[in-house]
């Protein structure tokens, strides 16, 4: 038994305290290596196209954004790392498609009207549809391979991915 329940009242015992820092310990050492390899990507490129240099913070947005539009036919990890070599490609001035390919095309029986649902997004992003291309998947397996990045994670909020944001306090 891991800890006693009682009516919105959760007793967590020892074994409880331990699992979860072991997860939390797994995802902050993960992230902590995806971090050096977005670095080392970020100073290569920038080493080869100093014209149009990248920043570590593009390369962890560009990887939290790609968890958010995950093909489910690669693993996350190596989807979001594949979406931040098809960028550094962009930068870099090669032509990025977007893949189309594999949609299927529908054929309009009659009249589709909008569902209401809408959503928001803080910012438009053209490149979300786009898709790697399977040299960018190969290099993003071969990267995670070297770097021991076989930490297959489920969501993209457990990693420590985000920006550092200073907090400003008003104390008076």
């Amino acid at each position: 038994m891991a800890g006693l329940e009682l009516e919105g009242f959760h007793y967590k015992s020892e074994s409880d305290d331990k699992s979860t820092d072991s997860d939390s310990s797994c995802y902050i050492d993960y992230s902590v290596k995806v971090v050096g390899l977005l670095t080392d990507k970020m100073k290569a490129h920038n080493k080869s196209y100093a014209s149009s240099r990248v920043t570590l913070s593009q390369l962890k947005q560009v990887y939290r954004e790609a968890a958010k539009n995950h093909n489910q036919s690669n693993k996350l990890p190596e989807w979001c790392l594949a979406k931040v070599n098809m960028f550094l490609r962009m930068k870099s001035g090669e032509a990025v498609y977007k893949n189309t390919a594999k949609k299927k095309k529908r054929e309009m029986t009659g009249l589709e009207l909008d569902t209401g649902v809408t959503s928001y997004q803080s910012s438009f992003d053209l490149s979300a549809n786009w898709e790697p291309s399977a040299e960018d998947i190969s290099l993003a397996s071969k990267d995670l391979e070297e770097k021991e990045l076989n930490f297959d994670f489920k969501s993209i909020d457990n990693l420590y991915l985000d920006d550092y944001k200073q907090i400003d306090v008003d104390w008076s």
